[in-house]
């Protein structure tokens, strides 16, 4: 893979290594797409000097799994490489792990992640990192692991790739004693995640992966979900070279499914920057900690005044809409319940200027002087 990288014999990518602690094997590997010294300027893979590139790249933190008893080196630098090539600044934290003193394990691997999300922030115009979209990657333990950045960490990162990870109390239990219970720590401020795994995985179950999926549900959090049909645990990128597995032919799919989801939830990166995101963090505006066109019929019918008198007309129409569609009592407020204010203004006609001068407006109203969100 490092041949993509390669042009008349210099490479594309410099690598750099960091030593997190003194007394532990625990370092941070650096992937990062070349700058032109003298100029500041990006380079091409074939070490043209090319005006115009983004000066900030999204980045990936690898995390590779082990059981917290050692570190896939499968679940490393193949992982890394492939997110260079879509155009990451990856980095691979190599964190605590033992084989025999497990009691001793945490709180060092989130510290060690903490500690290197400040170096990148720290080095983010040497690197060329874009601060707002460092995503983190973890796979099995290293999944775990991940799943606590996006929950407990100081840092928290801004999307969350989590790949076959042990999330389940008797799981995390059976890596090292007092680890955090991931799925028992999501909150509404856990960044929007992409879960991907085998249905035939022996040693950690789906159920991790769909327990965690619901309680992401629960608190209003955008995500993904992929459960391939076989491919046992810890198939990495599902190459036969990595992979000695029985495994679907669509699993290999899951890094550019993962690529992509990013695209959705940061906006398309290419030479001017990133484009508008598709999706939001949330499920709907009733998460978030403002108004919004994306909040449900119902949260907004059942604020205050400041509300209910800005979208009078539109709330009275959407009455005779629903009316129309032949649904009422229960069904009715089924439907203001699941269906944004978006959704209806679209259905209505309502021109798309008219919907963003509303959702302008409504973000403007402070939630403190309204009535609490209804979800």
């Amino acid at each position: 893979l490092l041949d993509i990288f390669t042009a008349g014999g210099e490479t594309a990518l410099k690598i750099e290594e960091i030593q997190l602690t003194d007394n532990r094997e625990v370092r941070l590997t650096a992937f990062i797409q070349k700058i032109d010294e003298d100029k500041g300027e990006r380079i091409t893979s074939f070490s043209q000097e090319t005006e115009g590139l983004p000066d900030k790249h999204p980045a990936v933190i690898i995390i590779p799994g082990g059981g917290y008893s050692r570190l896939s080196e499968r679940e490393s630098d193949p992982i890394a490489l492939k997110f260079a090539g879509m155009g990451y600044q990856a980095f691979i934290l190599r964190y605590t792990v033992s084989e025999t003193d497990k009691e001793h394990i945490w709180p060092h691997p989130i510290e060690e992640y903490d500690k290197a999300v400040e170096i990148i922030q720290s080095k983010a115009d040497e690197w060329g990192v874009d601060t707002d979209r460092i995503a983190v990657c973890g796979f099995s333990a290293g999944g775990h692991l991940a799943a606590c950045a996006a929950t407990i960490a100081d840092h928290r990162p801004a999307a969350v790739i989590l790949g076959y990870p042990a999330l389940l109390g008797d799981v995390c239990d059976a890596c090292a004693p007092g680890l955090p219970h991931p799925i028992e720590e999501v909150d509404d401020q856990t960044p929007p995640c992409f879960i991907f795994m085998a249905r035939d995985d022996m040693l950690v179950s789906v159920k991790n992966a769909t327990a965690f999926a619901d309680a992401l549900t629960d608190h209003g959090i955008n995500y993904e979900m992929h459960i391939y049909s076989q491919g046992g645990h810890g198939f990495t990128t599902a190459l036969d070279y990595l992979n000695g597995n029985k495994i679907s032919s669509r699993a290999r799919n899951w890094i550019e499914d993962a690529g992509e989801f990013l695209e959705e939830v940061w906006g398309h990166f290419n030479v001017n920057g990133f484009t508008k995101p598709a999706i939001n963090r949330t499920i709907n505006g009733d998460y978030e900690n403002h108004f919004s066109v994306d909040c449900t019929i119902a949260n907004l019918e059942n604020q205050g005044p400041a509300i209910t008198g800005l979208l009078k007309n539109y709330l009275a129409e959407t009455d005779q809409l629903i009316e129309e569609k032949g649904f009422d009592g229960a069904p009715a407020q089924f439907i203001k319940h699941i269906y944004s204010f978006r959704t209806v203004l679209n259905m209505l006609s309502v021109p798309a200027e008219k919907i963003s001068e509303l959702n302008n407006r409504l973000s403007e109203i402070d939630p403190k002087n309204e009535l609490h969100n209804v979800i």
